[in-house]
């Protein structure tokens, strides 16, 4: 395209935005330099080298280069003086080489992103880039980054994640205007204390790390709303989180901590607490009762056996997932009951024999609930109070038989029993009217209820009926999908009683009746 984009240069050279996107451009032609744009988009291009000429656009202040095959930033893109924003990520710079140190020389630059390439270190010469307000380095190779990034005292956005980095510099310490920063998914095992110097931080990511020790001076970040520490797998030992009152979220998921710090029970402003996947706690503390403004909790695969009773202070929680934990029927706490605002209820993976009857009272307001993998042996007909339920999951139990009453949860749209023991299935099936899949897999189911035929595809777009016994549908109607199997159905509701299954009618492919089954 490259003779084809000179000529279109030339023609719409005094645009203020030249956005040729996507347009499977192979070269940037000589052309380019009789550009007057403000703008300049080649995005998500087959472009494998910058000309010269790149650097002839003296009014360019947006350069979009994403998503292209570009192996090196050439000397000349230190000529653009104007330029404030540079966009390079998801190219192909290898190493270090590929940074032309004239980069450095981008002083009105304030968004520079060299992410998803393959780049293991950065010239030094980036840290004169001292009007940077967003960096995203994340997803290339580096071990580590030049001390000069301490001079980007305007750096409000900095990503470094998923990197091999071992090690940050203190002088980071200095970007005090710093407001987000993303370091996870390194190799650090060690935070420097002048981290605490970014006072204005409201969103810190530290997961998947070796890090040991949070620093106790962390404990000064008091502006942070979020905080990350899951999968830092190594870590014993967090600061104090007392003074942290603007934190809204945070994640202890899969750490080596014996317990939740105490400090964590005076955020009662705390909305979302992750600390799924810490068997080694093997409870949840009474003090859960004090964070009275969570709305998210998950404390999945903590080897908890019960819930304290105090989980029904936590009026305004919305979501629970406590899975893969070893609760039981007998000590499900009465208190959950108290939990009016819940709308989303995980419990697989657990020992409940039963539905336990403390959440039967706030069925209305649930819209999830899933109780997959518990063993039960029969869904009482109490089922039917969940009015609300918009996904309900119970596969993986031992169910032989749904009762009438789940016609009354007319809201769901998704039903998954796939994996139990089903014989027979309620008429009342037919009444789910907003369902849009259904997964009675795995089961030893006969026959689909005639009812199920007034259901409509759509919204019912998925049935799935796979290894069970049918014998009606038959086979050959069953292997067509979801629409014919509902035809075929509501075809011969009527007549099923006095013809038999043999006399009743095939629904070919193309929806109209071709002989008999």
């Amino acid at each position: 395209m490259g003779a084809s984009l000179g000529k279109e240069m030339k023609k719409r050279s005094k645009q203020e935005v030249f956005d040729a996107r996507a347009k499977g451009i192979g070269e940037i032609p000589k052309e380019v330099k009789l550009l007057k744009c403000r703008e300049l988009i080649l995005a998500e291009n087959e472009i494998r080298y910058l000309p010269d000429e790149i650097g002839d656009l003296p009014n360019l202040e947006v350069l979009d280069l994403a998503s292209n095959a570009i192996t090196t930033i050439p000397s000349a893109i230190g000529k653009l003086g104007a330029l404030k924003e540079l966009w390079f990520g998801n190219n192909k710079l290898f190493f270090s080489s590929p940074i032309n140190k004239e980069v450095g020389n981008l002083r009105s630059l304030t968004k520079l992103d060299l992410s998803n390439n393959k780049l293991d270190s950065l010239p030094n010469e980036l840290g004169k880039l001292a009007n940077l307000v967003f960096l995203d380095i994340s997803h290339n190779s580096m071990k580590n980054f030049p001390p000069e990034f301490g001079n980007f005292r305007s750096l409000q956005h900095f990503n470094c994640s998923n990197n091999k980095i071992v090690a940050i510099p203190s002088e980071l310490g200095n970007c005090t205007a710093l407001q987000e920063f993303d370091m996870s998914n390194n190799g650090l095992v060690k935070l420097p204390a002048e981290l605490a110097n970014l006072k204005s931080l409201r969103v810190l990511s530290i997961g998947f790390n070796r890090i040991v020790v949070v620093p106790p001076e962390f404990a000064g970040l008091t502006n942070l709303v979020s905080f990350d520490l899951g999968d830092c797998a190594m870590l014993e030992e967090t600061c104090d989180l007392s003074h942290m009152k603007s934190l809204k979220t945070i994640c202890f998921r899969n750490v080596r901590l014996p317990g939740l710090p105490d400090s964590l029970w005076r955020l009662n402003g705390l909305e979302d607490l992750n600390v799924r996947q810490n068997a080694q706690m093997g409870q949840l503390s009474r003090n859960i009762g004090y964070l009275v403004g969570l709305k998210v909790l998950a404390i999945a695969n903590m080897g908890l056996k019960s819930i304290p009773k105090e989980i029904g202070y936590l009026v305004n929680l919305e979501s629970l997932d406590a899975g893969k934990n070893q609760l039981t029927t007998d000590l499900f706490p009465q208190e959950i009951g108290r939990l009016r605002k819940l709308k989303v209820l995980y419990l697989p993976n657990n020992t409940l024999t039963s539905l336990p009857e403390e959440i039967k009272g706030i069925g209305a307001s649930l819209n999830e609930l899933d109780i997959s993998n518990n063993g039960m042996q029969e869904l009482t007909e109490e089922i039917g109070a969940f009015t609300g339920l918009i996904r309900f999951k119970a596969s993986g139990n031992n169910y032989q038989s749904i009762p009438a009453t789940i016609g009354k949860c007319i809201a769901i749209e998704e039903l998954d029993l796939h994996d139990n023991k089903l014989h027979v299935l309620p008429a009342e099936f037919g009444e789910l009217i907003n369902c849009k899949k259904m997964d009675l897999s795995n089961n030893m189911v006969a026959k689909l209820p005639w009812e199920l035929g007034r259901l409509t595809s759509p919204p019912l777009m998925i049935l799935n009926v796979k290894s069970n016994p049918l014998l009606v549908p038959p086979a050959g109607v069953v292997n067509k999908g979801t629409p014919t199997v509902l035809l075929w159905l509501r075809r011969n509701e009527k007549g099923a009683g006095s013809k038999g299954v043999s006399g009743l009618e095939y629904v070919d492919t193309d929806d109209h009746p071709k002989g008999t089954v």
